[in-house]
């Protein structure tokens, strides 16, 4: 009887480099892996690679003997291996073609930049909040106030009387505590909010005609659609 599944092994003689994989069916039905980066070097050069089987069994057992090995290289950031994951879904970047750097380089089409402006906030430049700012800086920093003012700094070395959040403008009134929060979730559970039903400004894409709004149209459109020539 068939295995189910089996775990294989590319190796590139020409770079050295590995790549680990499992896959649900047998050894000659001409799969090669899901790796698009290993792909188009195989597509490129197939006679500098060969592959190995390195075991056979269930899926359950292959998906676990393939993150087993990857874990233990690390393969998702050594350069040894085109594997950019360890199976823990946890992705590293792989260097990018020719055509996506150029890509980036790019500027952003009149079509794209009017999307952009009416489906999301400007935070570039000046308004962003954390212009000027430093994170590696302020990581331990913590807003305390008394009511009145409020203050940047270190846990522990507040004013005393200060305790931890920040003044509400026009009010006295102290930040809400955790307990308190947490019975406004609760009473609000179930009810519709202002943004359920928000519409987004509708924007139609000039390469597909597809209409729509929010985030995904300027994701997945205009610039980056896939029916652009």
């Amino acid at each position: 009887m068939a295995p189910e599944a089996f775990v294989y092994c590319w190796t590139d003689h020409a770079t050295n480099k590995l790549y680990i994989g499992w896959h649900k069916g047998s050894f000659d039905d001409g799969y090669i892996c899901s790796s698009k980066y290993m792909k188009e070097q195989y597509n490129e050069r197939p006679s500098d690679f060969t592959r190995q089987i390195i075991a056979s069994g269930s899926c359950k057992e292959m998906t676990s003997f393939e993150t087993t090995l990857l874990r233990a290289e690390n393969a998702r950031k050594n350069d040894a291996y085109y594997n950019l994951h360890n199976g823990d879904g946890f992705y590293s970047y792989g260097p990018k073609t020719k055509e996506h750097i150029e890509k980036l380089k790019k500027p952003k089409s009149d079509e794209h930049k009017l999307a952009l402006s009416l489906n999301h906030a400007d935070v570039s430049g000046k308004n962003n909040p954390m212009y000027g700012r430093s994170i590696i800086a302020e990581k331990d920093l913590k807003w305390y106030t008394n009511g009145e003012e409020e203050k940047y700094c270190v846990e522990g070395t507040e004013p005393q009387g200060w305790y931890r959040g920040r003044r509400i403008k026009g009010t006295k009134f102290r930040p809400r505590t955790k307990e308190h929060s947490k019975k406004i979730s609760l009473a609000k559970k179930g009810k519709s909010t202002k943004l359920k039903g928000y519409k987004y400004t509708k924007v139609s894409c000039p390469h597909c005609g597809a209409i729509g709004g929010g985030g995904n149209m300027t994701r997945l459109h205009f610039d980056n659609c896939k029916a652009k020539q």
